[in-house]
């Protein structure tokens, strides 16, 4: 299984780092206003 960081910004200036192995907790974000997404894969 491949290792990497997904990096969500928000358009507030704030961040969320999800390390790929982990589940995705997209309960976490919600009502949040995402401008990017960004995926680095190692």
């Amino acid at each position: 299984m491949g290792s990497g960081t997904i990096v969500i910004k928000m358009k507030n200036g704030g961040k969320y780092t999800f390390e790929l192995h982990k589940k995705l907790q997209e309960h976490r974000m919600a009502g949040t206003n995402i401008d990017n997404i960004e995926v680095n894969i190692k």
